[in-house]
């Protein structure tokens, strides 16, 4: 049974497939051509993603669990001591999240684990894999965005600290305006005892990006393209993802990954009923990563209302989880 559904969960399908729509039809209207990777993590682009993190190219994932079986003393400290939640923004299949559980428990922690996704059947996955291999642990499942749903956490977990996960650096995939938007939004979720620790990707070699992003199994493409497929299906588009061709690239000035489908050949496309004529190699951009120096970092953690507590590397210097805290008072 699924007891984490939620008494907005019945309006809350109707209002995103809305959404979905308008800013799809926005983005193909735009020039240049966009869609917002946050539309990737449809239940099938949830699970390409898990196989993204597996794939030899793509460091971020088993640099930032060797980060957190490393130091998975100091970060949980901040919790010790007084019944906590630890609160999991995107929890994927939670193999990193379960690290910390287990070292809360392991020293006498009194912990509650709160996984937090807009995927419906990635949070079940979780809650379900999370439970059968930490059978003590109580779960407690929120499906919502990060922001409402951490304040539900917040409401329901009265008394104890929470120790919110923001990892593997999904936060890359914000703009510098968005990103403040979105951490101050967490902090506004926090009470001042509460700790914070976002992932974020350190700028390096960007032949090890590339690499990372257009990985040589082409799994990196295939999550690209079912966005189109995702489209076909929900909207009434009929777009040919062989038609198309993903590009990686990194953006010097700007810190960052940039993803693209490009249209192999002239063509129209429809989406909910609306033609868009397409130039042969004409870029539709789907993803923005951006990736940070220790300056941006405290930047953007000033600019959110949030103090740095403890950073924690890998020894390579590639990948960095940060501890902050709220400088403010929680929402009401």
């Amino acid at each position: 049974m699924r007891a984490h559904s939620h008494e907005s969960s019945e309006s809350a399908p109707l209002r995103s497939r809305l959404q979905f729509r308008n800013d799809v039809l926005a983005g193909l209207r735009a020039r240049p051509r966009r869609l917002q990777s946050v539309y990737f993590y449809d239940d099938v682009g949830s699970a390409l993603f898990e196989e993204i993190t597996r794939l030899p190219e793509y460091y971020l994932t088993r640099t930032e669990h060797a980060i957190l079986s490393q130091h998975a003393e100091r970060i949980v400290s901040p919790v010790l001591g007084q019944p906590s939640c630890v609160v999991d923004l995107g929890a994927g299949d939670g193999h990193k999240t379960r690290l910390l559980l287990e070292k809360l428990h392991q020293l006498g922690g009194d912990v509650r684990y709160a996984p937090v996704d807009v995927s419906a059947a990635a949070l079940w996955d979780s809650e379900q894999r999370i439970q059968s291999e930490l059978p003590w642990l109580r779960v407690d499942p929120v499906h919502d965005d990060y922001i409402a749903g951490l304040a539900r956490v917040r409401e329901a977990q009265s008394g104890r600290k929470l120790l919110v996960l923001w990892l593997g650096s999904s936060i890359g995939n914000f703009t510098l305006s968005q990103a403040t938007t979105m951490l101050s939004g967490l902090a506004s979720a926090c009470e001042p005892s509460d700790t914070l620790v976002v992932g974020f990707d350190l700028l390096k070699d960007p032949s090890r990006l590339v690499a990372a992003y257009a990985d040589s199994a082409g799994v990196t493409a295939q999550f690209n393209f079912n966005l189109l497929t995702r489209i076909n299906r929900e909207l009434g588009g009929d777009f040919d993802p062989k038609e198309f061709v993903h590009h990686a690239t990194f953006v010097p000035d700007r810190s960052a990954m940039e993803s693209y489908l490009l249209s192999r050949r002239k063509q129209t496309v429809t989406v909910a009923g609306e033609r868009f004529d397409l130039e042969a190699w004409e870029p539709i951009h789907t993803e923005t990563s951006y990736k940070y120096s220790e300056r941006q970092i405290d930047g953007l953690l000033a600019a959110s209302g949030l103090t740095r507590t403890a950073t924690y590397r890998d020894s390579e210097g590639w990948f960095a989880d940060v501890a902050c805290r709220p400088l403010r008072g929680s929402a009401p």
